[in-house]
């Protein structure tokens, strides 16, 4: 039977996430500037208090506390589909302007 952890909103949470296939989409400041508006989306709208992040060719470091009312999974699901949808726009308009 799996293990579910406990989550505890008093705890600072190390979390890693990664591009699909380990692609280096992050590279670009573009792409960058999408994920950090997102991460101070999260931050001001009190989904997490943000402590430190990182962004690397092909993954995301950061150390946030989360509150009860947004569990950890929840906010990254949501971190996830929003951007990912957001840089997919990205490369489309791009594709586009060629």
């Amino acid at each position: 039977m799996p293990v579910k952890p406990n989550f505890n909103p008093d705890y600072l949470y190390f979390v890693t996430t990664n591009a699909v296939k380990h692609a280096h989409l992050f590279k670009r400041d573009v792409i960058k500037r999408i994920l950090v508006e997102s991460l101070h989306h999260l931050r001001t709208t009190g989904r997490m208090k943000l402590f430190v992040f990182v962004i690397m060719l092909n993954h995301i470091h950061l150390i946030a506390k989360f509150s009860d009312k947004h569990l950890l999974s929840d906010v990254m699901r949501g971190f996830k589909k929003f951007t990912a949808r957001q840089i997919y726009a990205q490369f489309q308009a791009e594709k586009e302007n060629l």
